[in-house]
């Protein structure tokens, strides 16, 4: 097996001596330590020996077989013997395991970035709960908010979705504009004015597609920016217009709802009533 090469239980082997591996529900506990005999200073790049002094670190890796996996770390503080170097002691990075740091491993993360590219903060976080990674909605975005962007152009824009952006709650909003085709937020406007997203629509001659909330100013935005772009209500507002049309019908029976309950009720004490006195 290649030395890079990872397994279930070991990130890289090259970097890692698996030492011990205990299970304390609902952990699988892996105690592992460094092993390389050479660690380069991160400063100066000089190959050091000579060490300083050991910590502990604590790493949550991918789950395995339904398990949460615990990688619990133990990595060596060097001496840099460089003259002129100012990094007199460095900590050893091990970058095919985890970055400086992380508090999970680089395929724990990766995989998290990849949950959440795809579901988003909330659902992402549940389903990353469910498979044994414990994160909340909002860690869960923060992987894919440090995410370097690429230095090529993008192509232009051809479905992008619209919405509110709180720069302030309750006390400024602007709005933003997201590519959904590839998941990139493409700009924040300063308001949400629809002369100010018609303008930004406008400049913007190749979108085809506009997913938008049920604000009458975005549909005005549109329609002045982007006449030819179909627009799209998103599932969120769509759940939103089903859960008050419903809530609405209710609310028109609620008298009628309210003396079928009394109905039910009062037939069921009967029933069990009657059972009883047969006992």
């Amino acid at each position: 097996m290649d030395a890079f090469s990872a397994t279930p239980l070991c990130p890289s082997p090259i970097e890692l001596q698996l030492d011990q591996i205990a299970f304390h529900a609902p952990d699988l506990i892996v105690t592992a330590s460094a092993r390389r005999r050479v660690v380069a200073c991160p400063l100066c790049g000089h190959a050091s020996k000579r060490i300083h002094s050991h910590y502990q670190r604590t790493l949550a890796d991918r789950p395995w077989h339904g398990l949460r996996v615990r990688i619990d770390l133990r990595v060596r503080r060097f001496f840099c013997d460089m003259p002129g170097c100012r990094r007199c002691i460095f900590t050893e990075r091990l970058p095919h395991t985890a970055t400086a740091y992380a508090r999970r491993t680089a395929r724990a993360s990766s995989a998290l970035d990849a949950i959440a590219a795809a579901l988003g903060g909330r659902a992402g976080a549940r389903l990353a709960q469910a498979l044994g990674i414990a994160v909340s909605p909002s860690t869960a975005l923060a992987g894919l908010m440090k995410r370097p962007r690429q230095s090529e152009a993008p192509a232009p824009p051809r479905v992008v979705g619209i919405d509110d952006w709180a720069q302030k709650k309750g006390t400024r909003y602007g709005t933003i504009v997201v590519d959904l085709e590839r998941h990139q937020v493409i700009d924040v406007l300063p308001d949400r004015e629809p002369e100010t997203v018609a303008t930004w629509l406008a400049a913007h001659p190749t979108i085809e597609f506009i997913s938008r909330d049920r604000a009458s100013g975005y549909a005005d935005a549109a329609m002045q920016g982007a006449p030819r772009a179909i627009q799209i209500a998103d599932r969120f507002h769509l759940l939103r217009n089903l859960t008050e049309a419903a809530q609405r019908a209710v609310e028109r029976h609620h008298a009628r709802s309210r003396d079928i309950a009394l109905e039910t009720s009062t037939t069921n004490l009967e029933t069990r009533t009657r059972a009883s006195i047969a006992k």
